[in-house]
């Protein structure tokens, strides 16, 4: 009988409208990334010590916020600028900085309120409109954040997170649609963003994600521009990966994955993936064990993990381990046809 394997893992990592992602401090040899934390330490300290020297300085505040973000640490980043912003209420460049933050956050309707109390500032603030015509567009208002772009356009035709908004916000309406014309254009304003900046990391990722998803190799060229504007990037070695994994070309993938368990060893989706290649592939059940293993460690509530190591076990004639980590595919998902099946067919 059929045996039920679920498949490839498909990973896009949310991004907000801001270019090239914050940089991650790991590094594959062991000094470096001793190096590396020795500066995060030594830079969070110095930030912090300012804080306490003078805590009613909004400056301080908001470097430390900046250096949060950098780290993508974004909550103590929002509490950060929160700080700064109480403290100088009319910066106009700390309350974009808040605004943006709290986007991240989801506390969307604090972030129009510094929206819209920087354009009644400075009602020619480009960013301000591009800002709201983000939140309309999270609130699943296009017509409105197209309104609001339209207006970022008057003031400033270069700006790069605009268009790539636009693109967001076409490629919605083409899922919701269909309509082969807002991909069209969906691509089209990605391509503009990164003709206004050609470091426009998204940009790049979501052009190589539309195209991998038509079956076009043009993504990889995309993939590999995101990979050079931020060389420790999971999620463009990820995508760079599953291209790859796509079609069959197996090594490729591998060490794409391989690379990303380098740079990120507690990312629970790379190994599942290469458990995948193993089990289905290489025909490998203890290799396809052993990244399973790795996988549900990483994430207790990984349900396809579980279901996977279970056929890996099973195929190895370990029918109780399979059994059980059916069971527990399903008690983390009671929903989970695939894990029920195999755990009904193993119990013929």
């Amino acid at each position: 009988m059929t045996r039920l394997i679920f498949g490839l893992t498909l990973v896009f990592l949310s991004l907000n409208s801001c270019g090239t992602p914050v940089e991650n401090n790991h590094s594959v040899e062991e000094t470096d990334s001793v190096k590396a934390q020795t500066v995060k330490i030594d830079s969070l300290q110095f930030l912090t010590d300012q804080i306490q020297d003078n805590s009613q300085k909004a400056e301080n505040w908001a470097q430390r916020a900046l250096y949060f973000l950098k780290i993508g640490n974004i909550t103590d980043a929002a509490i950060d600028m929160k700080s700064a912003v109480r403290l100088d209420s009319t910066n106009i460049t700390y309350r974009d900085y808040y605004a943006d933050l709290l986007i991240s956050t989801l506390d969307l309707e604090t972030a129009m309120d510094n929206y819209e109390y920087i354009l009644s500032v400075d009602s020619s603030n480009a960013k301000a409109y591009v800002g709201l015509g983000h939140i309309y567009a999270l609130i699943n208002n296009p017509g409105l954040a197209t309104g609001y772009l339209n207006k970022a356009y008057k003031i400033d035709p270069h700006l790069s997170e605009a268009y790539f908004l636009e693109g967001l916000i076409y490629r919605s309406d083409f899922y919701e649609t269909g309509r082969e014309e807002s991909w069209e254009r969906a691509l089209s304003s990605f391509q503009t963003a990164v003709e206004q900046n050609p470091n426009y990391y998204s940009a790049y990722i979501e052009m190589g994600v539309m195209n991998n998803e038509r079956g076009n190799d043009i993504a990889l060229e995309y993939f590999n521009t995101a990979i050079d504007i931020a060389p420790e990037s999971i999620e463009a070695w990820y995508n760079k990966a599953m291209y790859f994994q796509n079609r069959r070309e197996l090594n490729s993938a591998k060490i794409c994955y391989r690379t990303i368990t380098d740079l990120q060893p507690l990312y629970p989706e790379s190994y599942y993936n290469q458990g995948y290649i193993q089990l289905v592939y290489d025909k490998n059940n203890d290799s396809a064990i052993y990244f399973f293993e790795k996988t549900v460690a990483l994430d207790s509530l990984h349900f396809k993990g579980y279901n996977n190591l279970g056929l890996a076990n099973e195929y190895n004639g370990n029918i109780e381990k399979a059994k059980f980590n059916y069971r527990k595919s399903i008690e983390i998902n009671p929903d989970f046809k695939l894990a029920k099946d195999n755990l009904y067919i193993v119990n013929e």
